[in-house]
């Protein structure tokens, strides 16, 4: 799914994919975490990740991308759907604002 909406550059796509909890602390709302993630997956390089291998680990598992080394994602299941893992990789401070 991470794939797909990658490749269509779907930013409501991406944030399906977020912990369904910490949205509205990272971005404040769903629309905005739309916005932002179409803006940053737009971007050279981000559109085609391809994931390489995911892994288990103590807390979730991770997934490395063949082809964006450094830029493994934490991964956490939550309700038995797996997501992507905001806890301590996002500082809301750091998001762009909307102008």
């Amino acid at each position: 799914k991470l794939e797909e909406a990658g490749k269509a550059q779907d930013g409501k796509g991406i944030c399906a994919l977020l912990q369904p909890a910490l949205i509205d602390e990272a971005f404040g709302s769903r629309a905005r975490c739309a916005r932002q993630a179409g803006r940053a997956i737009s971007r050279p390089g981000l559109k085609d990740l391809q994931i390489e291998s995911i892994t288990a680990t103590s807390t979730g598992a991770t997934a490395t991308f063949e082809n964006a080394p450094g830029r493994d994602l934490a991964l956490v299941k939550v309700d038995g759907d797996w997501y992507i893992d905001l806890s301590g990789s996002i500082d809301p401070n750091e998001i762009p604002s909307d102008g």
